[in-house]
């Protein structure tokens, strides 16, 4: 609102006197013109914490309040006099990777020496607490908000690969097991690890790559690569892998397209709904019993086609509780690099089908499967009940003693000589039938199928051997392709909406600058360092003792927000 203002000047001066004067009139606002700054929209219940975390302690303030992580670490490294945590050294014995595998409250990674993608993502927060990490002994605890991704990854993975409840098989087999004492059932389902491994590279990896050819997209597949802590390099060759730390990861989307961004900027998408529609032909090859040794040569000449136009892109899935994506830039990037990983490790498993293949045998062997031991035939019945559509031929061939069409497997199982394998050593063939008719009905093709050489002695016994072969020809169908660009994908748990999908072309150097940076780290030549974001301070299990945190040239931010509050 504007009122108006009316005042006379004088137009000339003489010795004070005013000789004549000149009347302005002019509209003076009522209210300031100056444009307020729009306020910044904050939760003090969250700022305030970091607040507190940012100003320094009194001596002996926090000395009671140590946490489970502080204490390991400071126990295990020796912190210095001051109480705080010692600052890394070069050259540090053990290294943290010997360390992680010694030490650690998850003792698979003691017995089974491996590290993960997400692992290799050391400046994702603070590489120091990467650090303290992993010389706390502690694995990572999966938190109420864990819980919550973890299901609704799965959910979007049974509404694109919709099959059987394994809780529906496990009672099934388990109702079979009731005719065994438990001596019997120990030697029928004594192969635990191996049968954990067939059935997620049966279904995880050759399953859903076949069906790639028709979908052009899947969710959730299990890849791996072995990456040599001296050098930084990932093997490229199968005498390389002996001298690498195998690095397992699961990619959350691989799809097809002919769209490739290339721009060093990257590209926003948002407000979709979750998941996208897959191709109906997908639930066409699910009704139907697929032999391998010819679904899988038909889908490669399909994919050899697609190469000619078409990308391979990976994408990893973050979950979020608010229609917002991370503010660090740190943690933007190492979701762009864990991409980029996966698409590395796709390109090595699929361009040679022998390092594919030894690949996954090796993978077996670190997990301390023998790929040639039998696999023990009560895991056999439930790998078959549960996909049946997929293994049922295939079973039938190592009954009989026929080549699966993979030379490196078949020249090696030539012996047709029987042997002491039998699923009737667990369930009759009348049995089976019935927990086939139980579990998919009586429409399905399944109750047609010749069963009965898996219920005499078997040629060929099934091992873990037999599914890397599939493996290594499911990957070898994508050959022709190299990694295209990557994305990551917010999601609203809540919304069940798409927050933001980002866009990054696939970049050597930065992924290669990434390999270095972390078999730096894990072999302890890299000194880590401490963040310059002192609000991830907050989130940290190491913030009472950080010497970075805690340290002289760190405080005087703190100092000054001290003062200010007081």
């Amino acid at each position: 609102m504007l009122s108006i203002k009316t005042i006379r000047l004088p137009r000339r001066f003489n010795a004070g006197n005013i000789r004549s004067m000149k009347t302005l009139t002019f509209r003076i606002p009522t209210k300031d013109l100056k444009k307020k700054a729009k306020s910044v929209e904050t939760d003090p219940d969250l700022t305030w914490p970091i607040i507190k975390d940012i100003i320094p302690k009194k001596a002996g303030q926090d000395a009671s309040n140590l946490t489970l992580d502080e204490q390991r670490a400071l126990r295990t490294l020796k912190g210095r006099s001051s109480g705080q945590l010692p600052i890394p050294v070069a050259k540090i014995e053990p290294s943290p990777y010997e360390y992680y595998c010694t030490v650690n409250e998850d003792s698979s990674h003691i017995t089974q020496p491996r590290l993960s993608v997400t692992k290799l993502l050391v400046l994702g927060w603070c590489e120091l607490r990467e650090f303290y990490g992993v010389f706390s002994g502690l694995h990572t605890k999966r938190t109420a908000r864990l819980r919550t991704g973890v299901n609704h990854h799965e959910k979007l993975e049974k509404k694109s690969h919709p099959r059987l409840d394994a809780k529906k098989v496990d009672k099934e087999v388990k109702q079979a097991s009731e005719t065994h004492t438990k001596e019997e059932l120990a030697v029928l389902f004594s192969t635990k690890m191996a049968h954990q491994l067939a059935s997620a590279w049966s279904e995880r990896v050759v399953t859903r790559l076949v069906e790639m050819a028709h979908t052009k997209q899947l969710r959730e597949i299990q890849v791996h690569g072995f990456l040599n802590l001296e050098t930084g390099v990932l093997a490229a060759d199968v005498e390389a892998v002996a001298d690498s730390v195998l690095v397992n990861g699961i990619v959350d989307i691989v799809s097809l397209d002919t769209q490739n961004h290339t721009l060093e900027e990257p590209r926003y998408e948002s407000g979709e709904e979750l998941p996208p529609k897959l191709k109906q032909k997908k639930s066409e090859m699910e009704q139907k019993i697929l032999d391998l040794s010819i679904v899988i040569p038909e889908a490669k000449n399909i994919l050899s086609k697609l190469a000619e136009d078409h990308y391979l892109h990976t994408c990893d899935v973050k979950t979020r509780v608010q229609n917002s994506i991370p503010q660090q830039a740190s943690v933007l990037l190492s979701a762009r690099d864990q991409c980029m990983f996966y698409g590395r490790f796709f390109h090595l498993l699929s361009r040679d089908e022998l390092l594919c293949y030894e690949s996954w045998l090796e993978n077996g062997r670190r997990r301390l499967v023998d790929p040639d031991a039998p696999i023990s035939v009560g895991f056999a019945t439930e790998l078959l009940l549960q996909q049946f559509n997929t293994l049922a031929t295939d079973f039938l061939r190592l009954a009989n003693g026929e080549p699966i069409g993979f030379e490196e497997f078949d020249k090696l199982e030539l012996n047709s000589q029987s042997c002491d394998y039998s699923l009737t050593d667990f369930v009759t063939e009348e049995k089976f039938r019935e927990l086939l008719l139980e579990l998919y009905g009586p429409e399905t093709p399944y109750q047609h199928l010749d069963l009965s050489p898996l219920f005499n002695s078997w040629k060929k016994p099934l091992t873990l051997r037999y599914f890397a072969a599939r493996a290594a020809q499911a990957f070898n169908m994508f050959k022709d392709f190299k990694p295209g660009s990557v994305s990551v994908e917010y999601h609203n748990t809540k919304s069940n909406k798409l927050v933001k999908r980002i866009h990054y072309p696939f970049s050597e150097k930065s992924l290669e600058n990434t390999i270095n940076n972390s078999a730096e780290f894990w072999n302890g030549t890299k000194l880590p360092e401490g963040t310059d974001d002192l609000s991830k301070c907050h989130w940290c299990n190491f913030k009472n003792r950080c010497p970075v945190k805690n340290g002289k040239e760190n405080r005087m931010f703190g100092d000054r927000l001290a003062k200010l509050l007081d």
